[in-house]
Order: structure tokens, then C-alpha cells, then sequence
């Protein structure tokens, strides 16, 4: 069964479902490096944005003055290149690597600009928070570095990121600037995983796609609870969509914290532990450098990086930028259950 026809509890079939040994020996075949032409063509993207005065900046953040869509941001030759890479991204692999993007040469706003120029290409670009920020940082902020307080969210941290997926369809991450040590990247299907776990043991994946609580981390829009039920596994319309987001089904069960919130199974217990397991043994590691952009299908791949030390230095320190995306339907985009509203923020 491929995507569009998969039926429940069977193995699925098609190029996300990817092993780490497929791609890790052979990075530079499949990532993708840009020309000087594509940089030009950048440049002039970017003065044609300030010249017409699109967007404000405030600090790090960039303030969207009039709606702008890709059209506005012409990328002659680079813009086909972009949607041969979004349709790798949702119809094939599932996730690519760009790199040579000048970050060191231009402006944070020239790079700012420049990335969420790109994102347009890509699709729809997503507010990450109640602020309505288009473009995230992920960095330590120092508040809490060593994740002391579990609601805490971790990409402000230094510590290990687990495998997780993102709150959109497609996220990116862009390095600025890389931590002093450690921060490795690693990937795995999520598909590849589903198959693994099926042929293991069909009772996992059961567990998976049955009832599972995701805490907001403090999060709460308006009339929502504080949690929110959302299964691992989907089958949905004929597609597999995973949903994992590690850390955050153990905070929802804490005692006390959720009335109605009941622990967590010993099956599900048990379904963490595989799904992590599996997950490491079939990823993709490799190391994010300045320049480089990460896409990734979250319907289709898990991602995580490992504990990173940072300089003293503010300046200095590790710093990647996120964009949310959502693809259109006619782009590739997979049609998800109902559920996923909750993870969308709804």
C-alpha cells in the first residue's frame, strides 16, 4: 500500500519509507547547494522587499505590512528548484537539506527576509505563537538551560530534543550559527517506523493510534483544556499520518495535574519505549551548518537533535530559525483528521 490507499495496520510502501543507511554516506548527492546565480537572485529579492517597504522590523522579528505572496518575491531560476524540493518533501522522501545560503554575509534582516522569501515558495507560512511570529528562533535563551521545569519548551533550551514532530504540515529550521559543541541533527520515517513496529508486534501500533493526552505546556488558547487528545498513528482518507511528541504524553499523566488525565498504560509505556527504539535505529544524522536549511514532512518523519554546550559569548552561540508551513492540497498537502486541529493551536 502506498500513500492514498493504505489501509489500516499494513505495512505501507513508497520513498518515505527510508532507512538512515540509505542517505548517510552520501549527503552531498542528495542535498542540495546553491549557486551563485540563486544567490544573486536573492539579493535582488530582498532589496525589491525593502524598496517597497513590505515589512517592518522590531528586533529579531520582521512585521508584515500588506499581504505578500511568492509572486513578490520572484526567484527566476531557484524558484522551480524550490518546488522540486517541496514535492520531495511531501510526495517523495520526506525531508531535504539546502545549503549555501550566505547568513555570514548578509544582515539579520537581509536573512530574515531572504528565508521567509523562500518559505513563500513552499506554501502557506504559519503563525508559531499567540504574538503571530512567522519565523521562530531556536536557541537557548538562558531562562531555563538545563530544563529543570518540564512545561519548559525544550527548543529554548540546551538539552536533548526527543523525537517529535512540529505543530504544521512542513517545518524548516535555518542555521545561523552553530553551538560549540554537539547539536546533532538526526531524522527517521515515521513510516519506517509504523512498518518496523508492525512487523515486531501489531499490538504497538494499536496502542499508538488509540487514545493519547498531549499537554499544552501551559499554552492554553482561550476555552480549551490544558490538554488535548491526540493519537500517534492516523489513518485517515487512505494516508499514515504520525503525530509523536515524546515528553508530552508523560506531563499530561502526571498525578494531579490534569483531573480526568488518567496515567499512562503499561502498553503505552511499553509503545514509547519501541517507538523510541525503532526510531534510533533507523535515522539519519548529520550535522546543520551555517547556510543550510532542514525541510521536513511532519506527517511522514520524526526529527530530534542531541544536548549541545554553547559559548560564552551571546553573539556567538547556536541559532537556527523555524517556519511553519502549510502546503495547499493541490501541492501535495495530506488530508488529516479533525484532531490535528488541536496540535494546529486550534
Amino acid at each position: 500500500m502506498r500513500q492514498g490507499s493504505v489501509e489500516p495496520y499494513t505495512l505501507v510502501e513508497g520513498p518515505e519509507a527510508w532507512y538512515g543507511r540509505d542517505y548517510q554516506h552520501n549527503i552531498d548527492q542528495w542535498a542540495i547547494t546553491l549557486s551563485e546565480t540563486h544567490i544573486a537572485e536573492l539579493d535582488a529579492a530582498i532589496e525589491r522587499v525593502l524598496a517597497n517597504k513590505t515589512i517592518t522590523q522590531e528586533g529579531n522579528y520582521l512585521h508584515l505590512i500588506n499581504s505578500v505572496t511568492k509572486e513578490d518575491f520572484p526567484l527566476e531560476t531557484l524558484g522551480p528548484i524550490l518546488k522540486e524540493v517541496q514535492q520531495e518533501v511531501l510526495r517523495g522522501r520526506g525531508f531535504a537539506l539546502l545549503r549555501g545560503l550566505p547568513v555570514e554575509r548578509w544582515s539579520r534582516q537581509q536573512t530574515l527576509i531572504a528565508y521567509w522569501g523562500i518559505g513563500l515558495h513552499w506554501g502557506n507560512l504559519r503563525r508559531q505563537n499567540e504574538k503571530a511570529h512567522l519565523i521562530g528562533h531556536v536557541k537557548d535563551v538562558g531562562v531555563d538551560s538545563k530544563h529543570q521545569n518540564p512545561t519548559t519548551r525544550i527548543y529554548l533550551t540546551s538539552v536533548a530534543q526527543p523525537w517529535h514532530v512540529d505543530g504544521t504540515d512542513v517545518v524548516g529550521l535555518l542555521c545561523l550559527k552553530t553551538a560549540q559543541a554537539g547539536g546533532k541533527s538526526s531524522l527517521a520515517s515515521s513510516v519506517t517506523i509504523h512498518n518496523e513496529l508492525l512487523k515486531r508486534e501489531p499490538e504497538i501500533v494499536k496502542t499508538l493510534a488509540g487514545t493519547w493526552y498531549m499537554d499544552r505546556k501551559n499554552e492554553v488558547p482561550e476555552g480549551k483544556l490544558p490538554y488535548y487528545v491526540l493519537p500517534v498513528v492516523h489513518y485517515h482518507q487512505g494516508y499514515l499520518a504520525t503525530s509523536f511528541n515524546d515528553t508530552y504524553y508523560q506531563l499530561a499523566a502526571t498525578p494531579g495535574r490534569h483531573p480526568g488525565v488518567p496515567p499512562l498504560t503499561d502498553a503505552q509505556v511499553k509503545a514509547l519505549a519501541a517507538y523510541r527504539e525503532v526510531a534510533d535505529s533507523v535515522a539519519l544524522d548529520f550535522w546543520l551548518q551555517p547556510g543550510d536549511v532542514q525541510l521536513v514532512h511532519n506527517h511522514t518523519q520524526v526529527h530530534n537533535r542531541s544536548a549541545y554546550e554553547d559559548y560564552e559569548d551571546v553573539g556567538q552561540r547556536g541559532h537556527l530559525l523555524r517556519l511553519w508551513i502549510a502546503p495547499s492540497a493541490e501541492d501535495g498537502a495530506f488530508p488529516l483528521h479533525e484532531s490535528f486541529a488541536e496540535l494546529w493551536r486550534g
